[in-house]
């Protein structure tokens, strides 16, 4: 996330698609209210805000990882 064009979410979910999506983009859509990245169709980025705040960014978006599939 902390690179300037942001990370391709369809990319990422191609490598991990066993993984709790749901929260994940659940994570993704919070930052993003919260103004701490755009998304812009399947990429996301930080904002300035967010670069400032990069790894508890990080650390929710990683959170989001860790959660079983079926609890979400």
């Amino acid at each position: 996330l902390r690179m300037n064009e942001g990370v391709d979410v369809a990319s990422w979910r191609g490598r991990a698609p066993a993984a709790p999506w749901a929260a994940v983009e659940g994570v993704l859509g919070a930052l993003a209210e919260e103004g701490l990245l755009t998304r812009t169709g399947d990429r996301v980025a930080l904002t300035h805000r967010g670069r400032m705040m990069a790894d508890a960014v990080g650390g929710e978006v990683m959170e989001a990882f860790d959660l079983e599939p079926e609890a979400v």
